[in-house]
């Protein structure tokens, strides 16, 4: 059983959800340390310690782009509040900012930063617990 596979419970300063993640996050190749979700619930960030992150497409579960490279293990993640941005730290104590429009528009998906129906809550960073 993959890792990614399990329950999962997350949370920021505000709230605790739980969830299942349905479609596996099979493209990294080992732990997925943190999630970040975009306002919207329509884009999603993890962060593994394979040394990637990944952008994900909520509407399809598939992935957005290449994956994000870094040097050393990745920690955390986190969406900046209009989601043009990225950020990312790793093991080593750099951190990163990634133009996530950019990527977006690349891949012809910039309508996944559409906040008309979203909630108002601002993108934080979530770690992760696995429940097995």
């Amino acid at each position: 059983m993959h890792r990614q596979s399990a329950s999962y419970l997350y949370s920021d300063d505000k709230r605790q959800r739980h969830f299942r993640i349905e479609h596996p996050l099979k493209n990294h190749t080992s732990t997925v340390r943190a999630l970040a979700l975009f306002q919207n619930d329509r884009l999603l960030a993890s962060a593994s310690i394979d040394e990637t992150a990944r952008l994900w497409n909520l509407d399809t579960n598939l992935p957005v782009g290449t994956p994000l490279q870094h040097q050393e293990r990745v920690l955390h993640t986190a969406f900046s509040a209009d989601g043009r941005f990225l950020t990312t730290t790793c093991y080593d104590g750099n951190a990163y900012v990634w133009d996530v429009h950019t990527i977006l528009e690349e891949a012809g998906l910039e309508d996944l930063l559409s906040v008309s129906n979203a909630s108002s809550h601002i993108a934080s960073i979530f770690r992760l617990y696995a429940f097995y």
